[in-house]
């Protein structure tokens, strides 16, 4: 069983969170994205927030779901 099976994820769906991020040249504007911002008041991206944290919270009952640290850092050939 792979770990996007694991997880209850597509083929699709597990290849898209499983991409990598793209190298960029532009250090300016790698600095520029990571530097300290305020925090969003617009209440869509809240709202949207919210909604990602209750469904976090939901899917964390169902023990079944859960994928053990020690199969992420595996699948992704990290150390630990």
């Amino acid at each position: 069983m792979t770990l996007g099976e694991r997880a209850g994820l597509s083929t699709a769906e597990a290849k898209w969170y499983a991409r990598g991020m793209k190298e960029t040249s532009d250090k300016t504007r790698l600095a520029e994205l990571a530097a300290e911002q305020a925090d969003s008041v617009d209440p869509k991206y809240l709202e949207w927030v919210e909604e990602k944290i209750a469904e976090g919270r939901e899917q964390m009952k169902d023990q079944s779901k859960r994928i053990p640290a020690e199969a992420v850092w595996e699948a992704f050939d990290l150390e630990h």
